[in-house]
């Protein structure tokens, strides 16, 4: 399919990027000193890294528009190749609010309030519910509408519907 072999590529390399420039944030249960404190010593690695996260997001939503036009050239996966866009937007919204939280942190890690900081450290290791919803619509949608329509090769459907699972 035209097109989403670049955006995927794209969407992989800033993820590859992304996970390359962060370090591992504090744990859930470290005290909004210790958060503030990790913060302000690796803001600027985390900030490229969310920044990253974002771009990635964006290009794999672009992907997920893509897809869509494709699959829905065949009649049995119109209602699936929607569903699949949708899912694909919840899961950009879902990461882009979890990556969100760690770059408020990274930005102006100085500026906050110990429990402040504490509380967007816990939103950004544990808001995952809508991240985990979208991938989940996303991933089965994707591969049902793969496996019906024969555009692509049947693995890849498989893989998508496992990936969503």
């Amino acid at each position: 399919m035209a097109g989403t072999d670049q955006l995927s590529l794209v969407f992989s390399a800033l993820a590859v990027g992304a996970f390359m420039s962060s370090q591992v944030p504090p744990h859930a249960k470290a005290s909004g000193a210790q958060v503030v404190a990790f913060f302000t010593a690796h803001s600027t690695g985390q900030q490229v890294s969310d920044e990253l996260w974002f771009l990635a997001f964006s290009f794999l939503l672009l992907f997920a528009g893509v897809l869509r036009a494709s699959l829905r050239r065949a009649p049995e996966t119109e209602a699936l190749s929607a569903l699949s866009l949708a899912g694909a937007a919840v899961l950009v919204a879902g990461a882009t609010a979890y990556f969100g939280f760690d770059y408020v942190l990274a930005v102006v890690p100085s500026h906050l309030d110990p429990a402040a900081a504490q509380a967007l450290n816990l939103l950004a290791l544990r808001l995952v519910f809508p991240l985990a919803a979208g991938g989940f619509v996303f991933g089965v949608s994707t591969g049902l509408g793969i496996l019906r329509s024969a555009l692509l090769p049947t693995w890849l459907g498989w893989v998508a519907i496992v990936s969503g699972l």
